[in-house]
């Protein structure tokens, strides 16, 4: 199974809200057609997770940073890619606070559209009590690690 590293980002508006993809399961069952999951996407080659995570953040949001600073946390898992291909997914995760804004769908590629149902910000409350799938399986475990004393 090839490896895949990856950059995710958790990122946090000023109301304290993340923000989420909905992405069409692949292959869908009939009791999961879709899951919550964090923007980020895959290393190009060279590309250090830090340097990734500034690019997707601006393709997958159209928000524009410098930096995203330290990663907050990391996962290995196995991952259906929407091409059909199961990797074995390094990720590594970066908490950005960006103001309230509209997120841009401009730098979208064909496959991003094909498979993003469309994107939310969650309360803390609100994932607590959410049924449906939400990936990493440990993200409210995450943010409440990494927003302890960042408040």
């Amino acid at each position: 199974m090839r490896r895949r590293r990856a950059a995710r980002l958790l990122i946090l508006n000023d109301a304290g809200g993340i923000l989420l993809f909905q992405f069409i399961a692949r292959p869908p069952t009939p009791t999961q057609q879709s899951y919550w999951g964090t923007p980020g996407g895959g290393l190009d080659e060279g590309e250090s997770f830090e340097q990734a995570a500034v690019r997707e953040l601006l393709e997958e949001t159209g928000i524009e940073v410098s930096s995203v600073g330290e990663e907050v946390g990391r996962r290995e898992a196995v991952v259906l890619l929407p091409t059909g291909e199961q990797v074995l997914s390094e990720e590594r995760y970066f908490l950005v606070r960006v103001p309230n804004c509209a997120i841009s769908k401009a730098r979208w590629t064909r496959e991003e559209r094909d498979v993003t149902l469309g994107y939310h910000w969650w309360c803390l409350a609100d994932l607590r009590n959410n049924i449906e799938e939400v990936q990493p399986n440990n993200l409210i475990e995450m943010l409440e690690k990494n927003l302890k004393g960042r408040s």
